[in-house]
């Protein structure tokens, strides 16, 4: 799958987020909001088929969300409260958008997730889940 529709996506209906990229581009972020866009996990099941290979592939897509972390050393809560709007805003531009009608179903939420990042950042992961068929006859 290319992931760049998911990316161009986000830019489009995702204002309140700095920059976005694919997250092995290995640009640094330095402008935040940050969303990061890649690969989770794929999973398929079996073929049922004989002579031919079909395959229901389930694609996991992870977006990160990378705030500054703030240090002035009191509790912020407004960070909080900025990544509870940003979760909200991506999930309102991704959930039943499609990164290919023609092959992948449309976008549904799988959870999220507190991820490791660089010093200095905070970063939450929202994962979505894409489903198509891997289709290869003999």
């Amino acid at each position: 799958m290319r992931l760049g529709s998911i990316i161009d996506q986000i830019k489009a209906s995702c204002p309140s987020f700095e920059s976005v990229d694919h997250v092995l581009s290995g640009t640094e972020v330095t402008s935040f909001p940050a969303a990061l866009v890649g690969p989770v996990k794929s999973t398929a099941a079996p073929n049922d088929a004989l002579e031919v290979n079909i395959q229901r592939v389930a694609d996991l897509i992870g977006v990160w969300i990378v705030l500054s972390r703030r240090r002035d050393g009191d509790a912020d809560y407004g960070a909080a409260d900025e990544l509870d709007n940003l979760r909200v805003e991506l999930r309102s531009g991704l959930l039943l958008f499609s990164p290919d009608p023609s092959e992948f179903s449309p976008l549904s939420y799988a959870g999220g997730m507190l991820a490791p990042y660089a010093p200095g950042a905070s970063t939450w992961r929202e994962d979505f889940v894409t489903e198509h068929h891997l289709r290869v006859s003999t």
